[in-house]
């Protein structure tokens, strides 16, 4: 008796184009004599005309980066990436009183992959707050306040120039050529690296189980680095009495401050 050979993994790629939107689907299913996973890509890019001030974007799973994009005269550009198995998540964008919504829903019970990733470009001046349970968020170039919180990635922040919050449970946090006055970063699982290239009034960084790194441009800053298992060492002028406060902790590593350098 003749074994039969395994069936040859399935591709299939199907494109599709709309008015405003580009829709890519992949599917891929698995190797083997029967079907054993089927994972779904899909993307599509739309620009939303009007006015926006604010932006909120909301995800249960997937990446979500923000770049500022002043050549697109004041509209955003948004592109929806989507990664699911038999059950495909509802996204939806509404624009009302400059507040611009770009909201994803779970994949209800269905089982396996679920991801809605976004990539969104916006004018530079416009506040954004930044939520995803499953993913990394990047945010480059904003200068309006800047809110981002994963459950389960790292977040990248650079070049931003007003209040910044970035909270994530399990993963890295890394600030770079910031020049806002108020910063707050808290992980619980991994390190922080922010890197300041204007003083700043007040900047918080802590973390649960990694190292901490603040360097701060030349100027004096009351000072408080504290390790509860690691090295400390604080490099640079201090003054208690400075309207400029630093505070850096780890629960498990290492902490530095550096000034001036």
């Amino acid at each position: 008796m003749t074994a039969r050979r395994p069936a040859r993994p399935g591709h299939r790629t199907t494109r599709t184009a709309l008015a405003s939107a580009a829709l890519v689907t992949l599917a891929v299913v698995a190797t083997g004599c029967e079907l054993t996973d089927e994972v779904t890509e899909s993307e599509q890019t739309y620009t939303v005309d009007g006015k926006t001030t604010k932006l909120d974007v909301s995800t249960p799973g997937g990446d979500i980066k923000v770049v500022a994009d002043d050549t697109a005269e004041g509209r955003v550009k948004v592109t929806e990436r989507l990664e699911y198995g038999k059950q495909k998540p509802a996204t939806r964008h509404s624009l009302k009183d400059g507040a611009l919504n770009l909201t994803a829903e779970d994949c209800g019970r269905s089982n396996g992959r679920c991801n809605v990733s976004y990539e969104v470009r916006v004018p530079r001046s416009v506040a954004v707050t930044l939520r995803t349970d499953g993913g990394n968020i990047g945010v480059t170039g904003i200068t309006g306040t800047v809110g981002t919180r994963t459950s389960g990635g790292n977040i990248d922040v650079r070049q931003t120039a007003g209040p910044l919050t970035a909270e994530t449970s399990g993963g890295d946090i890394t600030i770079s050529d910031a020049r806002g006055k108020q910063t707050t970063a808290h992980t619980d699982g991994g390190a922080i690296d922010a890197r300041f290239t204007a003083v700043p009034d007040r900047v918080t960084t802590d973390s649960s189980g990694g190292n901490v790194s603040v360097r701060l441009p030349q100027g004096r800053y009351a000072i408080d680095a504290t390790t509860d298992g690691g090295n400390r060492n604080v490099t640079g002028s201090v003054d208690n009495a400075s309207p400029h406060k630093i505070k850096a902790h780890s629960d498990g590593g290492d902490v530095g401050v550096t000034v001036g350098r």
